[in-house]
């Protein structure tokens, strides 16, 4: 199994648990499921930091879209204001 494939597959796992989250009513296995996904990411990303041919470049990429998925959360949280909240 590649490493595209898993990460594929995490995603989908990723998708059930969103599911289960956002859908009352929605069976806990989803839960379960979707819980799978972060350890494959993370063993991709040790992967890819392993074999990667530049690992400066490398971890200033994991960094930067950390930092990006951190601003879009903040606004999401915090500066977006939702009328029928």
């Amino acid at each position: 199994m590649t490493s595209t494939m898993l990460k594929i597959l995490a995603l989908l796992f990723m998708f059930l648990d969103h599911i289960a989250e956002f859908i009352p009513g929605a069976p806990i296995w989803l839960h379960w499921i979707g819980r799978i996904s972060a350890p494959i990411f993370f063993f991709c990303m040790a992967w890819g930091f392993y074999y990667t041919s530049n690992r400066k470049v490398y971890l200033s990429r994991m960094y930067g879209f950390g930092v990006i998925m951190a601003l879009i959360n903040y606004i999401c949280n915090n500066i977006y204001q939702d009328p029928y909240c």
